[in-house]
Order: structure tokens, then C-alpha cells, then sequence
């Protein structure tokens, strides 16, 4: 009996507190973070927009593709990151300026890896992977940069819209819009040009 009276006694109180905690929040305006009901009963977030805290928001790549790299490791648009600018090379290594910029590549990889994202096309992917990868290291290229074959479905829906068949040749995408293709080696150019995209 004593333990039922007990019981009804702490309900009791409950209900009391909660009356009272709906009376106090009935009167204050909605606050940060808090959602109000709209006349279509939707729940509407007040919370303010938060302030533009000086933080650049980056465009991701702005082509959907998956394949796999090099190494064999799954890859898509998501793993080049976001980054304000992507270096987009077409190659083969059967090419000869191709081979001659290689090292040139990853001297500018070596420098804006940080701040570039890097994707390869490569030509003869299929026909010389081991090839492809015995190339690329002795150029100091690491596998942050991103490199696939050009005739994988995805990518070579990259190819066809950058319009270009020719070996090597490179385009930048900046802020989601490609550059003019740049036909041909350019090697120790292409860090001058990123210089005047990233500035």
C-alpha cells in the first residue's frame, strides 16, 4: 500500500513538472536550432544561416566515371577529392613526347598535389598496365594521381567530351569548366599554368 501511494505521489510530481517546463517554453520565441510548425504543418528549422567564415567551397569533378587505376584499386570521381582545379592527361606508352614529360608530371604532381587533383587516361591501359606502372614510378609519380583506362565505359565518356584523340594531350578543369586542351608535351609549362589558375 505505502509503495502504491509512493507511486502515485511521484506521478503526481511528474505531471506538475512537465506542466510547468510546456508553460516556460510557450511563451519564448523560437530559438536557434529549434523547428516551428508552419501552417502546413511542416516543421520549418529556424536556425540562422551560419556565417561566412573566409571557408572556400570546393566543386567536385565535375565527370561521373568508375573504373579501376593502375593498381588495381577501385576508383570514381569521388577519389580525385575536390580541389578548385584538376589536371586531366591523356597518354600511352607507346608515346614518346609522352614518356619525354614524364618526369615533368611529377615534378608537378610533387608540388600541387596538395592543392590540384590529378587524373590519366591512359591510352594502352589494357595492353601494358606493367608498363604503364614501370613508367610512372621511375617518374616519381605516386597513385594520388589517379590513372585509368581511356576506353573503361565511363572514362571514355570523358574522352569523347574532351574531344580529343591525340596523344599526349592535357585539359584543366577549373571551378567545374574544362580549359582549352593543351595538344602536345608541355612539360615544365604546365606548373606555370597552374600557378595562374590557382591564383
Amino acid at each position: 500500500m505505502k509503495s502504491k501511494v509512493t507511486l502515485i505521489i511521484c506521478a503526481i510530481c511528474a505531471c506538475f513538472i512537465l506542466a510547468a517546463c510546456a508553460s516556460l517554453f510557450e511563451d519564448l520565441p523560437a530559438d536557434e536550432g529549434q523547428k516551428t510548425q508552419a501552417a502546413d504543418d511542416t516543421l520549418v528549422s529556424t536556425a540562422p544561416v551560419p556565417p561566412d567564415m573566409g571557408l572556400e567551397v570546393l566543386p567536385p569533378f565535375p565527370y561521373d566515371f568508375t573504373a579501376t587505376d593502375l593498381y588495381g584499386q577501385p576508383v570514381d570521381a569521388a577519389s580525385l577529392g575536390e580541389y578548385k582545379v584538376y589536371f586531366v592527361h591523356l597518354w600511352g606508352t607507346w608515346c614518346p613526347p609522352c614518356l619525354a614529360e614524364m618526369p615533368d608530371i611529377g615534378a608537378v604532381q610533387a608540388e600541387y598535389g596538395d592543392r590540384v587533383g590529378f587524373l590519366a587516361l591512359v591510352d594502352d591501359y589494357e595492353s601494358n598496365t606493367s608498363g604503364a606502372i614501370k613508367i610512372v614510378e621511375a617518374a616519381g609519380i605516386t597513385d594520388s594521381f589517379i590513372m585509368v583506362n581511356a576506353y573503361e565505359p565511363s572514362v571514355a565518356a570523358i574522352l569523347a567530351h574532351l574531344q580529343t584523340g591525340y596523344v599526349p594531350t592535357t585539359v584543366f578543369v577549373v571551378d567545374g569548366e574544362v580549359t582549352e586542351p593543351l595538344v602536345g608535351a608541355y612539360g615544365p609549362v604546365y606548373a606555370d599554368v597552374l600557378d595562374m589558375l590557382l591564383e
